[in-house]
C-alpha cells in the first residue's frame, strides 16, 4: 500500500460516487440523491475530473547525501 502525500480533494470518496453517479443520471437527480445543491455536485464532479494522480519513487542514498554536507 503506497502512502498519499497530499490527496487535495475535501471529500474524494463523495466525489468520486458524484462523478460516478453522474454518468447515468442528471445533476439535479443526484443533487436530490446526495441531499446537495446541484451547483455543489457540478463542483465535485469538476475536482475530480481535473484530478491529477502522480507515482512518485524515492531513490536510495539521500541519507548519505544529507550526512556528506
Amino acid at each position: 500500500m503506497q502512502a498519499v502525500i497530499y490527496a487535495g480533494l475535501r471529500n474524494g470518496e463523495r466525489d468520486q460516487k458524484i462523478h460516478d453517479a453522474l454518468l447515468y443520471k442528471h445533476v439535479v437527480e443526484v443533487a436530490k440523491d446526495f441531499h446537495l445543491a446541484p451547483n455543489t455536485i457540478r463542483a465535485a464532479a469538476k475536482r475530480i475530473q481535473n484530478a491529477v494522480v502522480f507515482e512518485l519513487c524515492l531513490l536510495g542514498g539521500g541519507s548519505q547525501r544529507l550526512s556528506e554536507r
